[in-house]
């Protein structure tokens, strides 16, 4: 071999800057990007993929923005039927309470009274009780609509149409009775309510709520 070797054999090492390590990492991001062109096409530009990932902000935004609002709304509604079942509850346990102890007190000769006493509190929660079937309607409870009728319904009649329309009835025990079972039942009833609204379980009270009233 000669000295003259042909130039395109030469290998001139100091052209190559091996130093330059973003020359190198550029060079390897090209030949990424030309080996994923070759298998799955032309890629989006710059512009393109800054589009996407703003679009991918502001759904993520968006997702938060309802999470935030469906929060809100549960916080109101749960506070909201906490505190109409409370005043059910606490309105019937007074019923409760105050008819067993005027016969306690008095003899069985309040029984007969016990409507002229306490029926105002029995048809004032009564006509309160209406809103259970706003709350089906709207979506606020998960009763379903028809049956909430029918039982609302059905003790208003009871109420206002057999007892309170029959003044021989009002003052008999049967109707003490019906006074003191009605408000028992519900005693339980709306406890049991509250404590669903936020998935707590309790054993007892969840049986009570389903065989108390046999």
């Amino acid at each position: 071999l000669t000295t003259d070797k042909a130039r395109w054999l030469k290998f001139d090492v100091d052209s190559v800057d091996l130093t330059d390590e973003e020359t190198i990492a550029a060079r390897k991001l090209d030949d990424a990007k030309r080996k994923l062109e070759s298998e799955h096409g032309p890629l989006p530009d710059n512009a393109k993929i800054q589009r996407i990932s703003e679009m991918l902000n502001v759904d993520e935004f968006s997702r938060d923005i309802d999470e935030a609002e469906k929060e809100m709304y549960d916080m109101l509604r749960n506070s909201y039927l906490s505190i109409y079942n409370g005043v059910m509850a606490v309105a019937h346990f007074y019923l409760l309470f105050i008819s067993i102890l005027r016969v306690t007190l008095a003899g069985q000769g309040a029984m007969l009274t016990n409507y002229a006493a306490m029926g105002w509190l029995l048809k004032s929660a009564q006509q309160t009780a209406f809103l259970e079937i706003i709350h089906s309607a709207t979506g606020l409870v998960k009763a379903p609509l028809l049956p909430t009728i029918m039982q609302v319904l059905g003790r208003a009649v009871v109420l206002f149409a057999v007892v309170d329309g029959e003044v021989q009835l009002q003052s008999s025990v049967a109707c003490y009775i019906l006074m003191v079972s009605w408000s028992a039942i519900e005693v339980i009833r709306y406890p049991f309510y509250i404590v669903s609204l936020y998935e707590w379980f309790f054993p007892r009270l969840t049986w009570a709520r389903y065989n108390a009233w046999i």
